[in-house]
């Protein structure tokens, strides 16, 4: 696929949380949207404060897709909301790629139009599975130009293209009583996100309202730390430039191999493998547990390539 533009849209998943939302809203005002077609905001009917800031909007074109789901299950209802805003946006054929923001997560300056560009540098390699906007890397350590190539996950303010949710949608209907990210990880894992060595976004979710960052009282997460640390307000001329460093994220945040070609390989196959032992919501008791085990033994070979990498880094 290639693309006729580099424009795309926003979905924000929005729910109980108006202060949250209304600094998100007021990141995303800030920043620079030129090349964002439409905000679509799955927005989860419950409170009216939220809900009227969001059909106060009137700044850029918004879709507000109303859901009332009676699920009980907090991870169902997250699924159905993150699925159903994703869909939604690409119903809009003028959107070739879309962001994922939840209401806690407040973007730079630049975030949007660094997506952009990256879409339209790795979009042709079928390696390529999106964008994740957050880094552990300090600012004292690392340029706001600076990207890398990794193998993990989505979250915390994502992209991904058309071709790439056509794709995943064979391992996702947003229907799963399950975790929408461990559905999909194995599969993104066997390529690679970019990544800023600068955190792009801020998760501001750390407090007793979360449902996966709760925290009581003033003590900081060490990732949300490490947020802080690397989030870069506003940016340089968006001239960006690939650097491969380890991002210091978390340990199954490692760098995409190119070279030496042999551990290269070797670990594009382990990970291949992997995709295959993911956990799937209709497993039966005993198959998670297997699969578990097998991708310990995986872990481990991975680890010790890596260390490997790293020893010999150091001796040359």
């Amino acid at each position: 696929m290639e693309f006729s533009s580099t424009k795309g849209a926003i979905v924000l998943v929005a729910y109980n949380r108006p202060d949250e939302l209304q600094r998100v809203l007021s990141s995303i005002k800030s920043s620079k949207r030129e090349i964002i077609n439409e905000l679509v905001i799955s927005l989860h009917l419950g409170n009216r404060d939220v809900e009227a800031l969001c059909y106060e909007i009137d700044w850029i074109r918004t879709r507000i897709l109303e859901k009332r789901h009676d699920s009980s299950s907090t991870k169902k209802r997250i699924n159905q909301n993150v699925f159903a805003g994703i869909k939604g946006a690409f119903e809009n054929p003028a959107n070739d790629w879309v962001v994922v923001i939840e209401d806690d997560i407040v973007v730079s300056e630049d975030f949007f139009f660094f997506v952009s560009e990256m879409m339209k540098r790795f979009s042709k390699d079928k390696n390529f599975f999106g964008i994740n906007g957050f880094s552990g890397v300090p600012r004292k350590t690392s340029k706001s130009s600076e990207f890398g190539r990794y193998r993990y996950g989505f979250g915390w303010g994502w992209a991904l293209s058309r071709e790439k949710w056509i794709s995943l949608n064979r391992y996702w209907s947003g229907q799963e009583d399950f975790h929408w990210d461990q559905l999909i990880e194995p599969v993104v894992k066997s390529g690679y996100v970019i990544m800023p060595l600068q955190s792009r976004i801020k998760n501001i979710g750390f407090n007793e309202k979360a449902s996966h960052t709760y925290r009581k009282g003033q003590d900081f997460y060490v990732q949300e730390q490490k947020l802080l640390d690397s989030f870069v307000e506003t940016t340089s001329n968006g001239l960006y430039e690939e650097r491969s460093i380890d991002l210091n994220w978390r340990h199954d945040c490692r760098v995409y191999l190119n070279f030496p070609r042999w551990q290269a390989l070797i670990v594009s196959g382990i990970y291949k493998i992997k995709k295959i032992c993911r956990t799937k919501p209709q497993d039966s008791a005993l198959i998670p547990f297997l699969k578990s085990i097998a991708n310990r033994v995986l872990d481990l070979i991975v680890n010790s390539i890596y260390v490997y990498r790293d020893v010999k880094g150091r001796r040359r």
